[in-house]
């Protein structure tokens, strides 16, 4: 993805596996950009595998219209920011893995806040692993 600040989102083809766009919106520049995420988002067709994953801070114009892609893609604001659930604070940390169409809460998740008990917050990932292969190996 490159070392640009704000989303980066790629979405995946769930039958043929093939990546059909990607794109990074830095969220924390303008509106604009979240606009602009939530049209990708809203544009790509049920079943539609999304990834993605914050680099530096996607919070500061995170705005309904892109809460609402997001919650499209079985995520949930799970932070807290001054005691309302948020998808995001201020440098926090996040990736997810999202199918367009999911329940509220199917899609994987995971955030690191900027601190975190008086340190650092943490880079995350969310991954899927391929399951064993007949005999034993892993593909």
């Amino acid at each position: 993805g490159g070392r640009e600040r704000g989303v980066h989102v790629v979405l995946i083809d769930p039958v043929s596996e093939e990546i059909l766009q990607t794109g990074i919106f830095d969220v924390w520049a303008s509106e604009d950009e979240a606009d602009r995420m939530a049209r990708l988002l809203a544009e790509a067709p049920r079943g539609t595998v999304a990834a993605m994953a914050v680099l530096d801070d996607a919070s500061v114009n995170m705005n309904e219209a892109l809460e609402t892609q997001l919650r499209a893609f079985g995520l949930v604001p799970e932070s807290n920011v001054q005691r309302h659930p948020r998808f995001l604070g201020l440098r926090y940390s996040f990736a997810a893995i999202g199918v367009k169409g999911a329940q509220p809460g199917e899609g994987m998740q995971a955030w690191s806040p900027a601190e975190f008990a008086k340190r650092p917050g943490h880079p995350v990932a969310c991954v899927v692993l391929a399951p064993p292969t007949p005999g034993g190996a892993q593909s």
